[in-house]
């Protein structure tokens, strides 16, 4: 059963969410927008074997909220 692939448009997160496990990895400061354009992001996808575009999901904000002030724009450049 496929589950998708993660895209991450960011990195850390400044919401401190009581049953947030991102705390493990990066430190509750405000998040900074993934270096990836959404024209590199694309491709990484596209060169990435295990990913089926007829078959695999994209997995926005599986450790940030990809939809947080500073994400927003980010996010949208790879949704389009």
């Amino acid at each position: 059963i496929p589950c998708g692939v993660p895209l991450l448009t960011g990195h850390s997160c400044d919401y401190a969410c009581r049953y947030c496990y991102i705390q493990d990895w990066y430190p509750f400061v405000p998040p900074t927008p993934s270096e990836l354009s959404g024209n590199e992001a694309l491709l990484s996808l596209l060169y990435n074997p295990h990913w089926v575009p007829s078959r695999d999901f994209i997995i926005l904000g599986d450790v940030c909220d990809p939809f947080h002030p500073n994400l927003v724009n980010r996010t949208m450049e790879y949704i389009e």
